[in-house]
């Protein structure tokens, strides 16, 4: 039992050995006694700092998204306009196979800004006429498998690590999505319009 440790390791050893107590709640309050007892004297025990670096960060990130999300909607809208629905239906539609899973896994992995945009994004292509399974898939793969997301993981994780990662979740987000999309297709799911 060498998680007995510290000051009251014998008395905490004794009470769970005498009660039969689960060990298992043990570690979460051993591990805030150790952070009360290892905190510096200098530091205050409570003030408004952890406050002030949420707030920093959160007014840090609203402007990044500020500087992504404009631009963004733009390209999404000229897309809308741009692209015609016939290109869409041949490439991501009912008859495109699996080289529409491909498509999106690819489109997916050049989106920047996460899923703040893969969502509309997949709604313009579902009203573009792209099948659900598709619309999932990307939806999916957005999520997991974008390259400045899988080039930061590999510089602290490794190109192995990242190549593993993606084999195995690419094919489970593939089979997942046609499941869910095959389902959705039979029960006669329809997207409603947003307000």
């Amino acid at each position: 039992m060498a998680f007995f440790s510290g000051k009251f390791g014998n008395e905490t050893k004794r009470y769970h050995q005498s009660t039969g107590h689960c060990q298992l709640f043990y570690f979460p309050g051993r591990f805030l006694v150790d952070r009360i007892q290892s905190r510096p004297a200098n530091q205050p025990e409570f003030g408004f700092s952890p406050g002030k670096e949420i707030g920093h960060k959160f007014a840090s990130f609203s402007l990044d998204m500020l500087k992504i999300l404009p631009g963004a909607f733009i390209l999404i809208g000229l897309f809308e306009v741009w692209v015609k629905r016939e290109t869409v239906e041949r490439h991501l539609g009912e008859e495109s196979g699996f080289r529409g899973y491909l498509w999106v896994i690819l489109l997916s992995s050049i989106t920047v800004g996460g899923l703040y945009l893969a969502f509309p994004v997949a709604y313009t292509l579902y009203r573009k006429g792209a099948r659900l399974s598709v619309i999932f898939t990307y939806l999916g793969a957005a999520a997991i498998c974008r390259i400045p997301m899988a080039i930061f993981e590999a510089s602290f994780l490794g190109i192995k690590f990242t190549v593993i990662r993606w084999l195995v979740s690419l094919p489970l987000v593939i089979i997942t999505s046609i499941l869910l999309g095959n389902y959705l297709t039979r029960r006669g799911y329809q997207v409603s319009a947003g307000k």
